[in-house]
């Protein structure tokens, strides 16, 4: 079968997947970057090295956990599944203005205006807990697992 003939039709989906894998590197070498840097505008790139914030390789072992309060097992039994030396940080509703106006002021650094404004025009709540999450994931990398979530 030529490169260009893929059978999008194909009967057996097990088989398509296995065809598809021949033709797609599933694993990133790791000497390449995650980072498609073409999307990226170059004042933006310039404000990062000015700043010193141009992110390292790899997502940083850093949890976080979102929630009215943080469960008793939830570090105990998600720490037997990271590696020695993961942070988790809890992250309680009454604190979420405080570290949107926080990374805020960090997102303007680097010429990323109004994210505060946009986070208080917000009206459901979820909306503004997933906004939250994206802002926290932007400053200080790592995961977000749900308090209901644990690995296995």
């Amino acid at each position: 079968m030529a490169d260009e003939e893929i059978p999008w039709d194909h009967k057996d989906r097990y088989a398509l997947m296995a065809e598809l894998r021949k033709h797609v590197d599933l694993h990133q070498s790791a000497n390449k970057s995650s980072i498609n840097w073409n999307g990226v505008p170059d004042a933006l790139v310039e404000k990062m090295k000015e700043n010193n914030a141009m992110p390292g390789r790899g997502i940083p072992n850093h949890i976080f956990m979102m929630s009215p309060y943080e469960p008793s097992w939830f570090r105990s039994w998600n720490q037997k599944y990271m590696p020695n030396g993961t942070e988790f940080t809890h992250i309680d509703y009454d604190q979420m203005d405080v570290m949107v106006s926080q990374i805020s002021k960090e997102m303007e650094k680097f010429g990323v205006h109004g994210a505060e404004k946009a986070y208080k025009l917000m009206r459901p709540f979820s909306y503004k807990k997933n906004f939250l999450q994206w802002m926290a994931l932007w400053q200080y990398g790592g995961m977000f697992l749900d308090a209901k979530m644990g690995w296995t």
